[in-house]
């Protein structure tokens, strides 16, 4: 507590004067606020405003990962009851609560970003929410990261090299019992690009099959480009050469991954609002046969009652 960084504090400073318009510099904290008064007392925190005076900081109030992790369980425990015990246990996972946190906190970074502000974003370390929201902020600012090339390149850059835990997110070391680490912050990420293309379809240049086709491939361990830690775990295994990208595979197989009512002319989502979040059964639901489409519309209509306009 009550920690400083010189340097840090002229960084901000210099932010906020590269920018003419504002020099106003937003620090968006992807955490809830009782959440990072509570790291102060780890030594952590967030950043005091009277020694970064050029600066607002608004948190947005996204859960850790063991909240996550929470709630994908029980969405999971749901869908292997009857189907009227689906509809309400599906709802009160809150899976769908969190999705919506995080395009709703997206959504304000392009807002602000839009207006011309100058935005840094954070959480408690940066390789989970904030990947999170960076690279949802990117597919709704910039089309090019709703191409299938564009997407790539954010996964790489957003995810695989910023050092986002995918071996230890996707559990995929049977040594950790209980998996602490283990969350679906990857997955919830796909999902939030669901929910973004099933309202404008034809603003992406892929089509579902290509996110499922990529959610089954994050678990089935083929690949090298989701079994690695870091970059340094990469290069120590040498996963260029012993291992398969699961881009080439995307790109081999490209044209079953195209929309072909894509649309390059659709630019910025910053005034995207009013759409209501569904769940995503042909990923969740998939292998549960015995629902029929009745029961489909009545869980996906129970299920996002609950959840707001963003």
């Amino acid at each position: 507590m009550g920690q400083r960084c010189e340097e840090d504090e002229k960084f901000f400073f210099k932010i906020g004067a590269c920018n003419k318009n504002c020099r106003t510099v937003f620090i968006v904290d992807a955490r809830p606020r009782l959440n990072a008064r509570a790291n102060q007392l780890k030594g952590m925190g967030f950043e005091d405003q009277r020694n970064y005076p050029n600066t607002v900081i608004r948190f947005l109030g996204i859960d850790n990962i063991h909240k996550m992790r929470e709630a994908e369980m029980r969405l999971r425990v749901a869908y292997l009851g009857e189907n009227t015990e689906v509809i309400r246990k599906a709802a009160a996972s809150k899976w769908l609560l969190h999705v919506g946190m995080i395009i709703s906190g997206s959504l304000e970074i392009v807002r602000l970003l839009d207006a011309g502000k100058s935005v840094v974003m954070h959480c408690s370390d940066g390789w989970d929410r904030t990947s999170q929201l960076s690279s949802v902020a990117l597919i709704l600012l910039d089309p090019y990261y709703r191409t299938i090339e564009g997407f790539i390149v954010l996964i790489e850059k957003e995810w695989i090299s910023y050092g986002h835990m995918m071996c230890k997110r996707l559990g995929h070391v049977p040594t950790l019992k209980k998996q602490p680490e283990r969350a679906p912050i990857f997955p919830q990420f796909i999902d939030c690009v669901f929910q973004l293309m099933n309202h404008l379809r034809n603003a992406f240049e892929f089509n579902e099959y290509f996110l499922l086709e990529l959610m089954h491939n994050l678990y089935s361990c083929k690949y090298g480009t989701f079994l690695f830690d870091s970059e340094y775990e990469r290069r120590h295994y040498d996963a260029q050469h012993t291992t398969v990208s699961y881009w080439t595979h995307v790109l081999e197989s490209k044209s079953k991954f195209t929309n072909p009512n894509f649309r390059s002319d659709m630019r910025s989502f910053a005034q995207v609002k009013g759409f209501s979040l569904t769940l995503w059964e042909n990923y969740y639901l998939h292998w549960k046969h015995h629902h029929t489409g009745e029961a489909f519309q009545e869980l996906t209509h129970q299920a996002s009652l609950g959840w707001y306009s963003v």
